[in-house]
């Protein structure tokens, strides 16, 4: 049985999502000749039990979140988003990991594409898998992006127009407010 988790260091395990966004697995993200050839600048790691290599070198965002389907990935979105959104407004190259580089990085990635894009679950994951094969976070994941699905949109109820713009702009605001500091 093929294990995504073994480490090749003759291998580079990080993939360009976006021009300014990349995603990889723990060993590439701990490389810090990788990481200065792709001049990242932002470091999100979405795992529990990962700590941030180079502080002084990299901004880091970590996400404490264990790959179980049953764990609330989703309570993370909007404070991974904006911290991903920062960056990329302020010329950063952001980096989004977990161990493996398959699930836990992929539920933020995809959570970010959705926002950035709005687009439907589906686009974005289509699209992250055309541009890394190995992402697919896991099914409780996938259900937890589902219902972000909806936040975005405001398919809820009763729901106005100007909900779903608010809700939108959130993120914006927020970023925003930080620059005036």
């Amino acid at each position: 049985m093929q294990s995504y988790f073994s480490y090749n260091p003759g291998v580079r395990d990080i993939d360009q999502i976006l021009p300014n966004l990349y995603m990889s697995n723990v060993y590439a993200a701990e490389n810090q000749q990788i990481l200065q050839e792709l001049k990242i600048t932002h470091i999100v790691t979405v795992s529990a039990g990962i700590k941030p290599k180079y502080p002084s070198f990299y901004n880091y965002k970590v996400i404490l979140v264990d790959d179980n389907p049953k764990f609330d990935v989703k309570q993370y979105f909007w404070d991974a988003i904006q911290f991903v959104e920062d960056a990329v407004q302020n010329n950063g190259v952001v980096l989004i990991h977990c161990a493996a580089g398959m699930s836990r990085s992929a539920a933020i990635t995809i959570a970010y594409l959705m926002w950035k894009n709005k687009w439907t679950f589906k686009e974005a994951y289509d699209f992250g898998r055309s541009k890394r094969n190995k992402m697919f976070p896991n099914l409780g994941f996938q259900s937890q992006l589902r219902m972000f699905e909806s936040e975005i949109f405001c398919d809820i109820p009763d729901s106005s127009e100007k909900e779903e713009q608010l809700k939108y702009d959130k993120v914006l605001k927020k970023i925003e407010e930080q620059k005036t500091f």
